[in-house]
C-alpha cells in the first residue's frame, strides 16, 4: 500500500517540476517584450485607446511570477489632445499553480504615479465617455475574473487626478491621493482608507480629505454597496480672510446601481460644529440626469456659526434673533433647475412653509409661494441712529421696497404674512405678489 502512494507522490512531484522547467525555460527563451503589440491590440478592442508602452515589461519567476509594466499611457479619443490615463508603474507578484485552475492568487498591487485627465471639450464632449463604455461591456467577463480573484489588497500612492471643464471654465485638481484596501476576494467585503488634496483653481478653495470607507461586490458586478463611508474635511478659501471649515459626513451605505445608472444614499449625515445635516438622496445618471430627495437641517444657532466662520453679523436691535434655526424640505434637482417643495423652515419664532423653484442657473429664475405665521421685524432692524427719533409710519417703510430692483432679480412669487410687527406697529393678513 505504501510504495503505490509512493510511486504517486514522486510523479506529483516530477509532473510539477517538469512545469516549472517548462515555464523557466520559456522565461528564458521568450522576451515578454515581444508581446506588447499583441497586449496594445488587446487594450484597444477592450478601450478604443491607443496605449504606449514608455518603458520594458518584466517578467520574474521566483520566488513568485511577478511582473512590472514601467511607465504605460493610454491615449485620448481622436480630436483631444494629451492623454486620459497614466501610470509610473504597476507592480504584482502572483503564485503560479493557481494560474493552472484559472485563478488569480496575488499579493498587494502596488500602483505608482497614476494619473488621469478628464476633459470636457468647449462642444460638450467627454474624453472618458467611449473608454467607460466599451468597458461595461465586458462586465460579464470582468465578474468572472472577480469569481476567480484573491487579492491581499491594492495600494496607489501619490496618484493625480484633473479635470479641465473646458465649457465651464472649471478646473478641479485632485493631488496626493493615496489609497490602501484589505484584501479583495469574491463575496468579500474590501475596506479602504484614503486621503486627497482637492484645490478648485478658480475659486482657490482647497479641501484636504481624508476617509475609510467598505465596498461591496453585488449581483455579478451590477451593484456596489458603500458601507460606513466616512469622511473628514478641511476647507479653506484663500481669496477669503474667513477660517478654515471643518467637517464630517458619513453614510451607513451608498448603492451605485450600474444597470440602472443610479446612486442611493441612505442616512447621509453632515456634521460641522453646532451644525447637523441629515438626507436621503437618489441620483438618476441616465439622460437627463436627476438629484432628488429630503433634507433636514437639524436645529442649530446661526449667530455662533456664523461667527465661527468669521462671518459678518447683521447690525440688529435684538441680539437674541438668529440664535435657532431650523428646516426641512424635499427637492428635485436637474442641470438646469431645483426645486424645493414642501419646503418648511423655523427661524427664531417664525415659521416660514411654502416652495421654491430655481431655473437657469447662468441667469437664474426664482419662483415662490412662501407663508410666514408671523414675525417681528423690529428685531431684526438695525438699531436707531439716535434713540429719540420718532418711529417711522409701517405703510411707508413697506413702500420703500425696490420692487423695481427685486423685479430685475428674476423673481416672481407670492409672500402670506399672518402677523407682521414692524416700527412697534402690528399688521395682520399681508399678501404680497411678486411678478415680472
Amino acid at each position: 500500500m505504501i510504495k503505490p502512494i509512493k510511486i504517486m507522490l514522486i510523479c506529483i512531484v516530477a509532473s510539477i517540476l517538469i512545469l516549472l522547467i517548462i515555464v523557466c525555460t520559456l522565461l528564458l527563451v521568450i522576451d515578454i517584450n515581444d508581446f506588447k503589440p499583441e497586449i496594445s491590440t488587446a487594450i484597444k478592442n477592450r478601450t478604443g485607446r491607443n496605449v504606449t508602452f514608455n518603458e520594458q515589461l518584466k517578467l520574474t519567476l521566483f520566488p513568485d511570477l511577478s511582473l512590472s509594466t514601467g511607465a504605460i499611457v493610454l491615449g485620448n479619443p481622436d480630436g483631444i489632445q494629451g492623454y486620459f490615463m497614466a501610470v509610473d508603474d504597476i507592480s504584482l507578484r502572483l503564485k503560479p499553480l493557481p494560474l493552472l485552475l484559472k485563478k488569480i492568487d496575488a499579493d498587494t498591487v502596488q500602483i505608482r504615479g497614476f494619473k488621469l485627465n478628464l476633459i470636457t471639450t468647449p462642444q460638450g464632449i467627454h474624453n472618458w465617455d467611449t473608454v467607460f463604455t466599451k468597458i461595461n461591456d465586458s462586465s460579464t467577463h470582468s465578474s468572472a475574473l472577480i469569481a476567480g480573484l484573491s487579492l491581499n489588497g491594492i495600494d496607489i500612492k501619490n496618484a493625480h487626478i484633473n479635470w479641465d471643464n473646458q465649457q465651464t471654465g472649471q478646473n478641479i485638481e485632485i493631488k496626493n491621493l493615496n489609497i490602501n484596501t484589505s484584501s479583495i476576494a469574491e463575496n468579500t467585503p474590501v475596506t479602504s482608507d484614503f486621503s486627497l488634496l482637492a484645490v478648485d483653481k478658480a475659486k482657490q478653495i482647497t479641501a484636504s480629505i481624508t476617509g475609510q470607507t467598505t465596498l461591496t461586490f453585488k449581483d455579478n458586478l451590477d451593484i456596489f454597496a458603500l458601507n460606513n463611508t466616512y469622511l473628514h474635511t478641511t476647507v479653506t478659501r484663500k481669496l477669503m480672510a474667513e477660517k478654515p471649515v471643518t467637517f464630517t459626513l458619513n453614510s451607513p451605505e451608498v448603492l451605485i446601481d450600474i444597470p440602472r445608472q443610479s446612486i442611493k444614499v441612505h442616512e447621509l449625515q453632515l456634521k460641522s460644529a453646532n451644525l447637523l445635516i441629515t438626507s436621503d438622496m437618489v441620483a438618476n445618471l441616465n439622460s437627463p440626469p436627476t438629484l432628488s430627495g429630503k433634507i433636514r437641517i437639524m436645529p442649530f444657532n446661526p449667530s455662533q456659526l456664523m461667527t465661527r466662520l468669521a462671518l459678518h453679523l447683521p447690525e440688529r436691535k435684538d441680539s437674541n434673533t438668529l440664535n435657532y434655526l431650523d428646516s426641512q424640505f424635499s427637492f428635485h434637482a436637474t442641470h438646469d433647475s431645483v426645486e424645493f417643495n414642501p419646503l418648511m423652515m423655523t427661524l427664531d419664532d417664525s415659521l416660514i412653509t411654502g416652495s421654491v423653484i430655481i431655473t437657469d442657473y447662468a441667469r437664474p429664475s426664482t419662483t415662490f409661494n412662501l407663508a410666514i405665521d408671523s414675525i417681528n421685524m423690529d428685531r431684526y432692524l438695525p438699531p436707531p441712529m439716535n434713540k429719540h427719533s420718532k418711529p417711522a409710519d409701517p405703510a411707508s417703510t413697506l413702500s420703500a421696497i425696490p420692487i423695481k430692483t427685486l423685479r430685475n432679480l428674476r423673481t416672481t412669487g407670492s409672500l402670506a404674512i399672518n402677523k407682521l410687527a414692524i416700527n412697534n406697529a402690528t399688521l395682520r393678513d399681508i399678501q404680497l405678489t411678486l411678478g415680472e
